[in-house]
């Protein structure tokens, strides 16, 4: 079959995540990595995670669902629960962030690669039409599927992401990354992105937000770095949706998280 190969591609990439998980769990009584450093075994394994990142954003939906479900068990496998901080950063800034750069950027020009070059015969012309929409709603899916697993992954390893050192820097990178696909009325005409995935995208970064007040992260990380990262948070939020500010300082306030609108020393 024409497909052959790519499957094929898929299903090593699948087996090297598994083959790597694996190698975790044996290593695991030999002692944990030193933090400051990236193990071999780690540097394998974001090799293996790099290479299912990249197939998420293939053109075929079979390839592209398998290697986002390869992807899923890589993230969130137990194995990996105590591997380094900076492993982690590393699979965020060279994985996972390229992935969703990829995905929303390439959501237009999926949209219009769908539509016929040219216009199809009357006969069966409505089957066809009709073939083509849900082939581009399973896609649509899968790429929504792919920016949960991303806020899902962060959720998972919270408390690792949030131990390494420097991670203020690394939230805010994050946040910078993901601030263009929340705006809702975006300037981007590239992007181009629906309602469906500017909701979604906002919603799960509203319970990411939520989640990392009332566990602490940010009291945590704002200690370590001399600034608050709360205020800046919703700062940085403010100034692209004023309404999901509001929506977040709400949220806080009711999960007994006291947030401030005074800036802190450093940003003045």
């Amino acid at each position: 079959p024409p497909n052959t190969k790519e499957k094929a591609a898929a299903t090593l990439a699948a087996n090297m995540s598994n083959n790597t998980n694996a190698n975790a769990n044996n290593n695991s009584t030999k002692g944990s990595p030193n933090t400051s450093e990236i193990s071999d075994t780690e540097r394998l394994w974001l090799y293996s995670i790099g290479s299912l990142c990249t197939l998420c954003g293939h053109p075929r939906r079979s390839i592209k669902e398998l290697a986002l479900r390869s992807l899923r068990h890589a993230l969130l496998a137990a194995g990996w629960a105590g591997e380094s901080p900076t492993a982690w950063r590393e699979c965020f800034q060279k994985g996972l962030i390229p992935m969703l750069n990829s995905l929303c950027g390439k959501q237009a020009l999926d949209e219009k690669s769908a539509k016929p070059n040219a216009t199809p015969p009357k006969r069966g012309a409505r089957g066809v039409a009709g073939g083509r929409n849900r082939q581009l709603n399973q896609h649509n899916q899968l790429n929504l599927d792919a920016v949960t697993l991303i806020f899902q992954c962060f959720l998972h390893h919270l408390e690792h992401l949030g131990s390494m050192e420097g991670f203020s820097v690394f939230w805010f990178k994050f946040l910078g990354s993901i601030e263009k696909y929340m705006r809702t009325n975006n300037q981007d005409k590239e992007l181009n992105l629906s309602e469906q995935f500017v909701v979604h995208i906002t919603e799960n970064f509203k319970n990411l937000f939520l989640v990392m007040c009332t566990s602490g992260i940010f009291k945590t990380a704002s200690q370590n770095a001399g600034q608050d990262l709360l205020a800046l948070s919703l700062s940085i939020v403010g100034s692209f949706r004023p309404d999901l500010k509001s929506e977040l300082m709400g949220l806080t306030a009711s999960g007994g998280v006291e947030a401030t609108n005074s800036k802190p020393a450093s940003a003045k």
